[in-house]
């Protein structure tokens, strides 16, 4: 039996022992977690993306509700905590808090069955079942059958993209933007140098754009043929940012210090869309006063400057009480042995070769900034909630 039948098959078995459980399937080191009531499911989770899915959803649905974040999960997954609360405390409608979970159902099936069918995936599909309980209150309930049937239609779909060995987890990224202008409209090759820049999954550009994932994939199809989109793994967001409401908080200011105005403008480019602030500094002798008032969170520093050099502004910067701990990463276009030494002993953080990629800075910027505070993702455009998930037809029953 084939890995997909085999997930298939298995999720079936449950749903005719009307069992109340958890139902994990394992390939390699991804897992994706089924939550079932008398055979029925209440919620799935996977880690892949579980905060970047969770902040989309949000947005999506509910984007001015406004949880309490100190609710206590117990054995419940954190997001369903969070959301079951919200309608309790009228923070939400049942009906946002549905369509929340409604979706996430779908994606998270959808991934564990595009994963098993992968004709070039090698590792074993391994299933764990974790009885427990009659659980409490529960959104909703659906029915197994029909989730699957809904799903597999959306697959069937996908593949029809000319993307479908393709996940929605991979971010599309414009690789070869010069030999593509001559080819396309102006407004055509605005549109993909803004959007594919390698920082958005294909879910979250569907949902930033407004249109159906199926009909990105349709429209990127092309570009991958000829070579000038690839697909490129990203990071999940910060875990601290699981119980932040897509409102919630000032987004962080990152500082770019560098004499060419490029380079300021290549980070805002990455990292506006991610839900940090850029503060651009072309002046570096300019560049502690107008630090100390707007206090950034992380300062980007270019070694080479014509008043100055990044070594002896950093050594300013860290006898600075204010500045002494804020992470300073270092931008050069040499990646010298002799250039990272100096640097540490600068006191730069971290040291990082120009240009800068995105992948890399959001990465680190997730690494740096580890308070709950300093992590915010972007706010995408509120989708029409009269569609549900914009993705499959309803299976959902109360």
């Amino acid at each position: 039996m084939s890995r997909f039948s085999s997930l298939i098959d298995t999720l079936l078995t449950h749903r005719h022992h009307e069992a109340t459980g958890r139902l994990t399937f394992q390939l390699g080191e991804r897992r994706w977690y089924f939550y079932l009531m008398s055979g029925r499911l209440w919620y799935a989770q996977t880690k892949i993306h579980r905060v970047r899915r969770w902040q989309r959803l949000l947005q999506q649905f509910c984007p001015s509700a406004k949880l309490d974040l100190k609710v206590a999960s117990g054995s419940m997954p954190k997001e369903y905590a969070l959301l079951l609360a919200g309608v309790q405390q009228g923070r939400l409608t049942v009906n946002q808090a549905r369509s929340v979970v409604y979706t996430q159902v779908q994606e998270v099936l959808f991934d564990a069955l595009h994963a098993a069918g992968r004709p070039d995936e090698e590792a074993p599909l391994a299933s764990e079942w974790q009885a427990c309980g009659e659980a409490s209150t529960k959104l909703a309930l659906f029915q197994i059958e029909t989730a699957l049937q809904a799903v597999q239609g959306f697959s069937q779909t996908w593949q029809t993209t000319g993307l479908g060995h393709y996940s929605p987890n991979l971010a599309p990224v414009l690789v070869q933007p010069y030999h593509l202008r001559p080819h396309v409209t102006p407004e055509t090759y605005q549109t993909l140098t803004d959007l594919l820049r390698g920082e958005q999954s294909l879910w979250e550009l569907a949902a930033h754009t407004g249109r159906p994932i199926t009909a990105i994939a349709q429209s990127l199809a092309h570009f991958v043929e000829q070579g000038y989109v690839e697909f490129r793994e990203i990071p999940d967001l910060s875990t601290a940012d699981l119980t932040i409401p897509p409102q919630a908080l000032e987004k962080p200011l990152i500082a770019c210090i560098d004499d060419s105005p490029l380079v300021g403008q290549a980070l805002s480019r990455m990292l506006e869309p991610a839900g940090y602030r850029v503060l651009a500094i072309t002046d570096p002798l300019r560049a502690p006063s107008i630090l100390l008032q707007q206090r950034p969170a992380v300062i980007f520093l270019d070694l080479m400057m014509p008043t100055t050099n990044g070594y002896e502004l950093c050594s300013f910067l860290r006898k600075t009480t204010l500045f002494k701990d804020i992470p300073i990463v270092i931008l050069t276009g040499q990646n010298g042995m002799v250039d990272r030494v100096r640097a540490k002993m600068a006191g730069a953080t971290e040291f990082m070769t120009k240009p800068p990629e995105a992948h890399k800075v959001l990465t680190l910027l997730g690494e740096l900034l580890e308070s709950p505070t300093e992590v915010r993702p972007a706010a995408a455009p509120v989708a029409d909630s009269s569609q549900k998930s914009g993705l499959f037809q309803g299976f959902m029953t109360a």
